[in-house]
């Protein structure tokens, strides 16, 4: 780190990383056995530089690119090789209101480069991974808290992330086929808008404090497999929480009251196309 000014400092770093990997036994696949005997070597020099300047004692604004590195490998049944990314942020950090709301914003552009990918093969049930060409990330991201008065705290935040395949195709050949020209697809996982808030308040009685607090998340649509397709998917959906909490003033514990996803609705973590059982 350097200090150009009392406002304005500057950081770099480097690293050098050696991997190695060996897996070495059996493979047992529906009673077909094979011997394991994998081996993965590589190396990478990754960095990072950035500059903040800091405005004034409660603004700060900053600047930063990286270059990040995931090793390759192997699963029993497949090998896949490293993963690049080249990280920008720009962004700033603000208090306001004699030091009571805190708003942060940044944005950010992820550059990857054989991006890993992992999927399950829906004709055996085996997940293997895959170097996506490339993929493009951009993103944006609102964060704010508001200690309204020292008893009343509201908080809220909004990201936007338009996460694509820059460059994928399933299957090496020449010409990449139709069929397995994944480019332009969304990232798994990668909903475009995620919006979040609560709104607590700590009443002092009972010979302690009593918090409510109630809280919301929406999050649009996302994909569960790079296909992208309709039956692996999570709807948009809104899921709701609200909470109670007492906390004796002398007393080394909480005791606390809750009701997650007041909208009972079913909300997917995974799903994938099991072709060897003709289902989802």
């Amino acid at each position: 780190a350097y200090d150009v000014t009392d406002q304005l400092k500057l950081e770099a770093g480097v690293r050098y990383t050696k991997d190695n990997k060996y897996q070495v036994g059996y493979n047992d696949i529906a009673g077909a056995y094979s011997t394991l005997d994998n081996h993965y070597s590589g190396d990478q020099v990754t960095w990072h530089f950035g500059a903040n300047y800091q405005v004034t004692p409660d603004n700060l604004f900053y600047a930063k690119v990286d270059k990040g590195y995931k090793a390759g490998g192997y699963t029993t049944n497949s090998s896949f090789g490293p993963e690049q990314i080249i990280a920008y942020e720009i962004g700033t950090k603000n208090r306001f209101l004699n030091n009571t709301l805190q708003v942060n914003l940044s944005g950010f552009y992820y550059d990857y480069k054989d991006l890993q990918t992992q999927q399950e093969d829906p004709a055996t049930a085996l997940v293997y991974t895959l170097n996506a060409g490339k993929a493009r990330v951009w993103g944006a991201e609102l964060e704010t808290l508001w200690q309204v008065t020292p008893d009343t705290r509201i908080d809220a935040n909004v990201a936007w992330l338009d996460a694509k395949y820059a460059e994928f195709c399933t299957v090496t050949a020449a010409s990449c086929a139709a069929a397995s020209d994944l480019s332009g697809n969304r990232l798994t996982q990668a909903p475009e808008w995620t919006l979040s808030g609560g709104i607590q308040h700590d009443f002092h009685l009972l010979g302690g404090t009593l918090t409510p607090r109630v809280q919301t998340r929406y999050q649009s649509k996302s994909y569960f497999t790079f296909y992208n397709t309709a039956a692996e998917q999570q709807g948009a959906y809104w899921k709701s929480d609200a909470q109670v909490t007492y906390t004796p003033d002398d007393g080394p514990f909480s005791i606390t009251a809750y009701v997650r996803n007041i909208e009972d609705k079913t909300i997917l973590t995974a799903n994938s196309n099991a072709g060897y059982a003709s289902a989802y």
